[in-house]
């Protein structure tokens, strides 16, 4: 959980049986420490901080039972943004950063056991990327002249179109994960109805089965 520590934002680590035995695992100073999660090793916390409010964040991973905290993305001047884990891959971790072009986020995946970084995926103009349970790049978005949305498929050749979002859905309509064998997409859509539900899209035609639709309220995650 995060508490202050001498009135400064950071980790903390303890039994769930016994609070009182909490220690603090990082030691921010300055900032302070907002949101982090576990990585798939169940050793290691993995947050997200940047220095002086440049909003040029860096990734820290820091054993969870206390140690020696690693910058994974030691780039001046270079953000990075958490795309992707698995966990089939508890060591890895897939990152944007934009060191190459400072419009475009390439994906690479880190290691965690010894930090080393792999090129991923090139970006020649896309928002975001959607992984799957393997790391692999399956969808990457566009902007379309109109406001809405562009996604399109990644195949042998590079990337195909997929499917559009028009504007008045693009809040409301969106991919959020691949189910356990990756051939199919979940995906909060509104598309053609007055409430976002659920629905679940195969990657292979591109057809959409409901799983789920609410009445009142759009659906905002699972």
């Amino acid at each position: 959980y995060v508490a202050p520590k001498d009135g400064v934002l950071n980790v903390w680590v303890a039994p769930i049986g016994d609070l009182a035995q909490a220690k603090v695992i990082t030691n921010d100073q300055k900032r302070g420490i907002r949101s982090y999660f576990w990585a798939w090793d169940s050793k290691t916390i993995l947050y997200v901080q940047d220095k002086g409010g440049d909003e040029n964040w860096h990734v820290y991973a820091v054993p969870s039972m206390g140690g020696e905290t690693k910058d994974l993305t030691p780039l001046e001047g270079v953000r990075a943004n958490i795309v992707g884990t698995s966990q089939k891959f508890p060591t890895k971790l897939v990152v944007g950063l934009n060191d190459r072009d400072k419009r475009f986020h390439d994906l690479y995946t880190i290691d965690l056991v010894d930090g080393s970084k792999t090129l991923l995926q090139k970006n020649e103009g896309y928002a975001r990327f959607l992984l799957d349970h393997d790391l692999k790049v399956r969808m990457a978005q566009k902007a379309l002249p109109t406001g809405g949305l562009a996604f399109e498929k990644k195949t042998d050749k590079g990337f195909a179109p997929f499917f559009e979002i028009p504007y008045e859905d693009t809040s409301t309509t969106f991919p959020m994960g691949f189910d356990a064998a990756n051939q199919s997409v979940y995906m909060a859509d509104s598309r053609g109805q007055n409430v976002s539900g659920l629905v679940s899209m195969d990657m292979a035609t591109g057809k959409t089965k409901a799983i789920w639709s609410p009445d009142k309220a759009d659906l905002n995650r699972i």
